[in-house]
């Protein structure tokens, strides 16, 4: 890591995550998904932008956190991955946040069990926050395939 980190920081469910900047595209407002007739679990469709099909991913269920459906005051991350950009649906966001590396700690030194998932582990207002990185939080994820679903001729 650099000396200081840019995160996007966002909620779900009351808990407070977070995603290197460099891995953030563009955060929309919530916004209603071209469904798919067939596809993972873990794909609730395709967002369409600029002639694109994104494939938007439920980072609830990822987290094992409660499923709801999507409501206006949610948002849309979009964010890049080496195959290409996927979505999911936050609840707020917070905002973008600098943190210096003295300020993350390694999610195994503290939460061993977490540490495939959580790269880092940080505080921000009292809270924790949980920061991810793309091919931790969705490493079972093939992005190839989900991505081939999403702009495959219809």
């Amino acid at each position: 890591m650099d000396k200081e980190s840019k995160f996007l920081v966002f909620t779900l469910e009351g808990h407070r995550f977070g995603l290197a900047l460099a891995e953030v595209v563009r955060v929309y407002p919530a916004v209603a998904l071209a469904e798919l007739e067939a596809g993972p679990e873990i794909l609730l469709g395709l967002f369409k932008v600029a002639g694109n099909n994104i494939p938007v991913l439920d980072l609830r269920l990822r987290l094992r956190l409660p499923s709801r459906e999507v409501v206006p005051d949610d948002a849309l991350v979009v964010a890049s991955s080496p195959e290409g950009e996927i979505a999911f649906f936050v609840d707020a966001v917070v905002g973008v946040y600098t943190f210096a590396d003295e300020e993350l700690r390694a999610s195994g030194s503290i939460y061993p069990e977490m540490a495939a998932y959580v790269t880092w582990v940080g505080e921000l207002e009292g809270h924790t926050v949980w920061i991810y990185t793309l091919e931790r939080l969705f490493a079972e994820q093939d992005f190839a395939a989900l991505i081939e679903v999403a702009t495959s001729p219809k």
